[in-house]
């Protein structure tokens, strides 16, 4: 039995991400890719942003994630609270590589 305490974590950085991703395609620099990146990073979160208390933000990112954001109160404070889920599907499919 594995004891958890003694995982180790392995950080993949967002330049690592990018790297493998130009790597992956071919045809993209590695600046185009961040550029891209960036750009898709800022649209997910102005969108996330745009939750209030009338309106729930889901954004499906395909694949069986998502990212939603809502308004929650917390001792009277509105917050912005955002949840990440990865379908059983997903998790089934990355544990079975």
């Amino acid at each position: 039995m594995i004891d958890t305490f003694d995982v180790r974590k392995t950080k993949i950085s967002k330049k690592q991400i990018i790297r493998d991703t130009a790597k992956y395609l071919g045809d993209y620099t590695v600046a185009k890719v961040e550029q891209i990146y960036n750009a898709i990073r800022d649209t997910i979160t102005n969108h996330l942003a745009t939750a209030n208390d009338d309106k729930m933000i889901l954004l499906n990112l395909g694949n069986g994630m998502s990212v939603s954001s809502k308004i929650k109160y917390v001792n009277g404070d509105s917050r912005l609270w955002m949840h990440s889920k990865i379908s059983r599907y997903k998790n089934r499919a990355v544990n079975d590589l």
